[in-house]
C-alpha cells in the first residue's frame, strides 16, 4: 500500500493489520521494515494499492 498525505506519498508498505473499528492500519514500511501505525481518521490521509518488485531469491 502506498500511504499519501495531502497528495505525497510518505510510505510504502504492506498491511499487517487493520482495526476498521478503530479506523487505523498498520503496515510494515518496504525497504526498512519499520511497522507504522496509520490513522485513517487524520485529514488528507488516503491508502492506495500498490506493486513492489520481487525481492531476489
Amino acid at each position: 500500500m502506498e500511504v499519501s498525505v495531502g497528495g505525497l506519498i510518505r510510505h510504502r508498505g504492506v498491511v499487517e493489520e487493520s482495526a476498521p473499528a478503530l479506523g487505523v492500519v498498520w503496515i510494515r514500511e518496504h525497504g526498512t521494515g519499520t511497522r507504522l501505525l496509520i490513522d485513517l481518521g487524520e485529514p488528507g490521509v488516503r491508502l492506495r494499492r500498490c506493486a513492489f518488485p520481487q525481492a531476489p531469491r
